[in-house]
């Protein structure tokens, strides 16, 4: 799957980074988000699914920073879903 190098999320523009690690990433982070930077960070080596999800985790964080953390992990993980099995996204 191909990503753009930077997404606009409501009026900013972030940078999306692929990158093993990250200043301040721990082994189990899979994605992270720099506000002040406008960087978005995901883990390198992961699956295809797991990628996307983590892409849409992070999204959905610059979208709105309160959310609780367990609703994003489920609601990412379901859109997902709905996007790989209904045809929206191709392996490569």
């Amino acid at each position: 799957m191909t990503y753009p190098e930077t997404l606009k999320i409501g009026a900013h523009e972030y940078e999306l980074i692929f990158a093993p690690h990250w200043e301040g990433s721990d082994d189990g982070d899979l994605g992270q988000t720099n506000y002040e930077r406008h960087q978005i960070h995901i883990k390198t080596g992961l699956p295809d699914t797991t990628t996307l999800s983590t892409v849409i985790h992070e999204i959905l964080h610059v979208m709105n920073s309160q959310l609780d953390h367990v609703f994003l992990e489920s609601i990412s993980e379901q859109l997902t879903q709905v996007l790989w099995d209904n045809g929206f996204i191709e392996e490569e």
